[in-house]
């Protein structure tokens, strides 16, 4: 018995997944539904995708160079700690 009680407790940290994933279908279906109604040309709506998708990649490799300046500067200080206390 409480082996499923324990199985029961462990699922609880699923439904903020499905939560949100239920959210995400419903905000397309929603965009669908408000694209086709406006009748917003195919080429637009694929022009933003590809804006959004560059926008994602280019944000991801600002933060990608930000980590490594940090780690680099992190590095230096180590250094710089270990020579001034070896010295």
């Amino acid at each position: 018995m409480r082996r499923t009680e324990k199985n029961k407790e462990n699922n609880i940290s699923y439904f903020p997944s499905s939560i949100k994933l239920v959210l995400v279908v419903a905000l397309v279906g929603v965009l669908v539904w408000a694209l086709a109604s406006v009748t917003v040309s195919f080429g637009w709506v694929v022009a933003l995708f590809a804006f959004y998708l560059l926008f994602r990649l280019i944000w991801h490799i600002i933060k990608l160079i930000i980590k490594l300046i940090f780690s680099i500067l992190f590095l230096l200080l180590l250094i710089s700690l270990i020579a001034l206390f070896i010295l």
